[in-house]
């Protein structure tokens, strides 16, 4: 009887294997990333003030001019030589909630929100994106917002679409609808589309009608 018995069918299986190593990122990029993520959270050095027009309490936050204005044509805009923004360098935020804009402004130095996106600020954050022009923000909160599409929702997300232009989160509302028909116009946003949208309520329903 041998010492070493013959290797088993099994043992002779080939199983591919794949390694996979992320050499993209170095740590010199990473460590350069997070120092500039650190300047606004730590408000290191900002050279640009934020202040709130809120009725409930004066709230500011911090920012650096050659940061922003590299990642919006905005700021870039607003920074310029003669502009006031530029020799006060203080800014008064009024149409956006302090909290959006602080995701906004962390968006810009890390290219991620404070934050998961939500169904809740996912919209307040795309208008922040679209004043600002911050594209890959606007881009994120789209798709976000196109995985929760629900009979809840679809109304108001179609409506909401339609008055921001954008063409991919409206056609995916419709053909939701579509689906399910007799269920959206049972909701009672669907009166109020009727009401203030009547032409995209007759879009919506030549679409169910298919």
């Amino acid at each position: 009887m041998p010492l070493v018995s013959p290797p088993s069918e099994l043992q002779q299986m080939k199983i591919p294997c794949v390694l996979w190593i992320n050499f993209s990122r170095t740590t010199g990029e990473m460590n350069a990333q997070m120092q500039i993520i650190n300047l606004y959270v730590n408000q290191f050095n900002c050279d640009v003030t934020f202040q709130f027009d809120t009725a409930e309490k004066y709230e500011s936050i911090g920012g650096h001019v050659a940061i922003l204005s590299v990642r919006s044509s905005v700021f870039a805009a607003m920074f310029q030589s003669g502009m006031q923004e530029t020799n006060t360098r203080k800014v008064c935020i009024k149409d956006i909630k302090p909290d959006i804009f602080k995701q906004l402004l962390h968006y810009i130095y890390s290219g991620r929100t404070s934050s998961k996106l939500s169904e809740e600020n996912a919209q307040p954050l795309f208008i922040a994106a679209d004043m600002y022009d911050v594209d890959d923000l606007k881009y994120e909160c789209v798709q976000f917002l196109l995985s929760c599409i629900k009979l809840e929702n679809a109304i108001n997300l179609m409506a909401w679409a339609h008055v921001h232009s954008i063409y991919s989160l409206k056609e995916a509302t419709l053909t939701f609808m579509e689906s399910c028909g007799k269920e959206i116009c049972k909701q009672d946003d669907w009166e109020r589309l009727i009401k203030n949208y009547p032409d995209l309520c007759l879009l919506a329903t030549r679409r169910m009608l298919k």
